[in-house]
């Protein structure tokens, strides 16, 4: 089966809710505040979760920001990695880095 006839199995199996969210992102028009919800939350790289937070990606690294394992490669979740932020503090900072050696 091409990839064509897989989308289109998948389309015509797929509940009416779902088959309208997909047409949506296929059309790009804008979608409700609800269908918005129901998507979930993408995996980030290290880099585009650092970039996104406007820290480096060698201190999320370095404090052990909990992430996922995924294709064998680290993913994470920016929800997940603010909650971690927030619930404890940043195992060194630049002026402490130092002084943990």
């Amino acid at each position: 089966m091409t990839a064509m006839e897989d989308l289109m199995q998948a389309a015509l199996a797929a509940s009416d809710e779902k088959r309208e969210m997909a047409l949506r992102v296929l059309r790009d028009t804008p979608h409700s505040d609800t269908a918005r919800t129901s998507w979930p939350e993408p995996y980030l790289t290290l880099r585009e979760t650092a970039r996104r937070l406007g820290v480096s990606a060698c201190s999320l690294w370095r404090w052990k920001v909990p992430g996922h394992e995924i294709g064998g490669r680290r993913r994470y979740r920016l929800s997940e990695v603010m909650s971690f932020l927030e619930s404890t503090s940043p195992r060194s900072t630049p002026s402490t880095a130092h002084q943990d050696e």
